[in-house]
Order: structure tokens, then sequence, then C-alpha cells
């Protein structure tokens, strides 16, 4: 497998081992479906996709989840959720988009010079373009293909589950009410959904339907073979939810994924650092703070020693924070210099997130750790 997803190693009784890395959902090979689950329960997993801004809010009034409902089937249940309000509420919406294709009628403007290269002189038939009022947007395309990776989840079919077999025809039936709409080849590539995203009753279920995209895709990726499944990367939704905590307190002032150039040794090659998440103070916005999200146990291996370490150079700042999705006491070390004098000291502090305390808790340990200066 991908080492991005999974290690396997030799077991005892010609078995193998298999150790999913900080990714949830279901993959399957074939006839073999494998389902990952997260370390934390799914209704934290899904706080945390709402507060990344990865996933709508839920409505007082929408009707609350089931318990027993797994990760892929939560996120399923939601998408079709959404999807099945739009249809109620306004329908599909349609747009204009622009169409070039051979007629042999004027419709719209002549293409000129693919006229010319194409047909050389004749005037028939007419390479034209023109703008056509229609469903086939690519916000519906999105909605299409993200349904269409939903009705062919290995965990949604026949055999599986019944409450499996249920989601399945639900997103079946929405499908059909997708008539006129194009259905990308590839169904799982994430499909820029242009206009849609303007109208509201769509931003719920086109954000739904790129976290699905986005996990068939990560899921297709496994190895060099073809797998189907939805995956999602549990390191990526913590460093964005942090993030979007963290912008509601210091608004423009905090960067995500700032990238500098810098070379190691003298006469080397440059190289490029982008640390997750950097404070900014004053009208110069001079970096304060450089954070950096690590969705694993509290460990200071040496590669992150050295990482920060050199954040702190780049960026010209004093403190750094490494930030684990682990409860932990927060302490400080001195990467340079070892008395409490060395005014030019590199300050790192490890802080660590109790992701099982409730949301305001766990907003206020982010809080916290990005004030240490």
């Amino acid at each position: 497998m991908d080492e991005g997803i999974a290690n396997v190693f030799p077991g005892t009784q010609a078995q193998w081992e298999v150790q999913a890395r900080n990714v949830a959902g279901v993959v399957s090979f074939d006839d073999l479906v494998v389902e990952i689950a997260p370390k934390l329960r799914v209704a934290q997993v899904l706080w945390m996709l709402q507060e990344a801004g990865m996933a709508p809010r839920w409505s007082t009034t929408d009707a609350p989840l089931a318990e027993d409902l797994n990760l892929t089937e939560a996120l399923v249940e939601m998408y079709l959720r959404s999807v099945e309000r739009l249809l109620r509420r306004s329908g599909l919406r349609r747009g204009y988009v622009d169409v070039d294709e051979t007629s042999w009628t004027l419709r719209g403007r002549l293409r000129t010079a693919d006229q010319l290269t194409r047909h050389q002189g004749r005037l028939l038939p007419l390479e034209v373009h023109y703008d056509d009022y229609t469903l086939d947007t690519a916000a519906n395309r999105t909605l299409a293909a993200a349904l269409e990776a939903v009705r062919t989840l290995p965990i949604l079919r026949p055999g599986r589950s019944a409450r499996g077999v249920r989601l399945a025809l639900r997103a079946q039936g929405l499908l059909s009410r997708f008539e006129g709409v194009t259905l990308p080849v590839a169904a799982s590539l994430p499909i820029d959904a242009g206009e849609g995203e303007r109208h509201e009753s769509y931003a719920g279920p086109l954000m739904l339907a790129r976290l699905v995209l986005h996990g068939t895709g990560l899921a297709s990726k496994v190895g060099d073979r073809r797998a189907e499944g939805l995956l999602l990367s549990m390191p990526d939704i913590f460093e964005r939810c942090v993030a979007e905590i963290l912008r509601g307190h210091f608004g423009p002032r905090l960067r995500t994924q700032a990238s500098r150039v810098y070379a190691p040794e003298k006469d080397s090659s440059k190289r490029r650092v982008r640390p997750d998440l950097v404070v900014l103070s004053g009208p110069a916005e001079q970096p304060l703070t450089v954070l950096d999200t690590k969705y694993k146990q509290v460990e200071l291996a040496s590669a992150d020693l050295y990482q920060m370490h050199v954040y702190a150079r780049i960026f010209d700042t004093q403190d750094v924070v490494l930030l684990y999705a682990e409860a932990c006491p927060p302490r400080m070390l001195r990467l340079e210099g070892s008395h409490a004098e060395d005014t030019d000291a590199i300050r790192l502090h490890v802080w660590g997130v109790d992701l099982t305390a409730t949301p305001e808790e766990i907003r206020q340990q982010v809080l916290a750790a990005s004030q240490v200066t």
C-alpha cells in the first residue's frame, strides 16, 4: 500500500499485519473491504470537519444522525441529506456555460481561427462559440460526480448491510434527478464548481461533494492497483481545524502555508520551507510565532526539532510551537542556548490538544498554544 495509507508487515501463520497511518474511512481491493475507524468518536471527527470549513454546520432543525453510524456512513448520510434538501427547496439551478462546437448552422459567433485551420476555406461546417443556458453546469456535475462515487462505495454494496443498501439506493434515486447533467468520466476527481458557489443553497452540498470526491480520489491512489473507497486524511483535517480556530482570533494576521526560500549551507542549492501556520505582529507583519501541527503521539523526533529550528531562523522568530493532537502538559525547550539570559535562544513550545474535550475547550487549548510569547 501507499506509505500515506498503511504499513503492511509479515505476520504469523502466513498472515499479514496492516497498520493504518492517519487515515479513516473505507478502502477495498477486489472482494476485500477494509474499514479504518478513526481513533476519535465519529461525532468528534464531524465537528472537526465543520470547524475546519470542510463540511457545513449542522442546523438545529436537522434530525440528528444515528449514533451507530460509522464514519463513511455518516458522511454519506450528510451528503445525501444536503442534496435532498437542495432539490426540495430550490431544485437544480441552470447557468450559462461556454460551448465550442462544430455546427452546420451559425449560433453565437464564429471562431475564425479554428474555422480557417480546420476547414481550410470551406464554408461548412462552422466552428462556433456560444453561451448555453443549461443544467449541465460545473456545480451540478460536481454534485452528480459525488453521487456516483457514493453509489459505488464498496461498503454500500449489496451483501454488506441493509443500511448500506438503502444509502446506495437513495444515491441512485437522487442521481436520476440529474437528467441532462454530464457525469464526468473520472468521478473521483474534484471539479471547479464555478458559479454554483454564488448560490447559498449550493454551498453545503458542494462542500460535502468535494469532501467525498477528495476522499474517493485518495483511496484510488493506494499502491499500484486500482482501489475503491473513501478515505479522510486526519492530519489535514486537524491542521485545517486549528487554522480556522486561529483565523477566528487573529484574522488576517494568520498566514497558512507561508513559504520562504533558504540555503542550508553556503553555495548550496536553495530549498523552500512551508510551516503550517504563522502568526504575524504589528503593521510590518513581522512573524511572531510559527506553529506546526502534528497528528500523532507526542514524540520529539530529531527531524521535528531540526525542522522547527529552521523555521525559527528563516522566519526570524524566537518562538515556535509544535501542536500535537494528543493531550499533554505544555513544556518549553531551548534549541539554542541553555540559560535564561540567552536572548537569542529559540524557544520550542510543545503543546497538546485533547480532541476528546468539548468544542469550546478545544478552541481554548488551541488559542493558548498560539499565545506563547
